[in-house]
């Protein structure tokens, strides 16, 4: 007989992201989620959990206001043996534009995760790989950046070049490599790299390289 173990978990962050500014038009904006799950523990190998709640994202630009949305994922995590975890996903959010001009997008990703613990405890590594689409909507270009679309000299020459949608879908396949060091009581330093191939109705496809340093501090 199967015995129920429930985790319930709660989380909220708060994230800012900031873009060179064009024609004196600020793209950045300030995110915030609030997410409640629950987690179901059905044996040490093996759990799966939802996480459900909201994001608001508030853009510095005011013509643009601010968005709210659905934030959540449902996942599954396996462990093959005790160093190592494998773990799929599906998630919803709002994040970052790498498209000129939106400041956002709408991001649906699926994504494979395989965990290994090294024999040096503060050590690990993971391979990922990811399916991701983005929704583009006019609602996501600052008003001055949208109305001097066809007028400005250089936002002209671009839309000749590259286009002038200013709605689309963007599908990205991820592979990503990551090594994270423990350097204190719940801080960590984590090296990615990774390579994306996109293919977007919005602009152009193309195929983006990133290396990334990022620091975690869990309270």
């Amino acid at each position: 007989q199967h015995k129920m173990n429930f985790v319930l978990l709660a989380s909220a962050g708060v994230s800012k992201f900031g873009y060179e500014e064009y024609l004196g038009v600020d793209r950045g904006f300030d995110s915030i989620y609030v997410v409640a799950g629950l987690e179901e523990v059905f044996s040490q190998n093996f759990r799966c959990g939802v996480r459900a709640g909201f994001q608001n994202a508030s853009y510095n630009d005011k013509s643009q206001g601010s968005e709210s949305s659905p934030y959540g994922s449902i996942s599954v995590q396996m462990s093959t043996m005790p160093s190592t975890r494998i773990t799929a996903s599906l998630s919803h959010m709002i994040r970052e534009a790498f498209i000129f001009p939106f400041s956002s997008q709408e991001s649906t990703e699926f994504n494979v995760r395989l965990d290994w613990d090294s024999p040096i405890p503060e050590l690990r590594f993971a391979l990922i790989g990811a399916y991701r689409v983005g929704d583009y909507k006019a609602d996501n270009i600052p008003a001055a950046l949208l109305s001097q679309y066809l007028t400005d000299p250089v936002l002209s020459e671009y839309a000749r070049t590259y286009g002038s949608q200013t709605s689309g879908t963007e599908n990205t396949f991820v592979v990503a490599a990551e090594v994270g060091f423990k350097i204190g009581l719940g801080t960590k330093i984590k090296f990615v790299q990774s390579y994306e191939n996109v293919d977007s109705d919005v602009r152009w496809s193309y195929n983006r390289n990133a290396s990334n340093i990022v620091l975690t501090r869990e309270f």
